[in-house]
């Protein structure tokens, strides 16, 4: 019987734990000294994640506090690229991401978008929906 009863204990501190943790997930975030935002129509705050990976690994990693009731991908490409984070975006006349930095789009290797690690449907950055906790990746592949 005791062994049962540490089991039976032991059972529920994990799913309190486990419901603590997705309590603090979604708990409201705040923004800090590091987090980039973008001022749109201001009704409504979205929350995501973004990584630009390059050849040689991150190139950037940051959090954006988006402040539109329907923000696009490219908001915060352009929020990025202003708020000089050391990185430059570059996309062509069709909305496509072309460079970061010095890593262009050649034949063999294209920079790609990703949200929630799956591929977008399409490449264009206004018409890709940012959504509260997207994360997004840029990579070059």
């Amino acid at each position: 019987m005791g062994k049962l009863k540490i089991m039976m204990l032991a059972g529920v501190a994990v799913i309190i734990l486990f419901l603590a943790a997705g309590a603090i997930q979604n708990s409201d975030r705040k923004p800090d000294e590091y987090t980039l935002i973008f001022e749109g129509d201001n009704k409504a705050e979205r929350w995501i994640d973004i990584a630009v990976q390059g050849e040689d690994g991150i190139m950037y990693l940051g959090s954006m506090l988006l402040r539109d009731s329907a923000p696009t991908l490219r908001d915060v490409v352009k929020t990025i690229n202003d708020r000089n984070e050391g990185i430059l975006i570059g996309m062509d006349d069709h909305g496509r991401i072309t460079s970061v930095n010095v890593c262009q789009n050649k034949e063999a290797r294209q920079w790609h978008v990703y949200i929630n690690n799956k591929t977008s449907s399409t490449e264009n950055v206004d018409a890709i929906q940012v959504s509260d906790h997207d994360g997004i990746t840029l990579l070059y592949e």
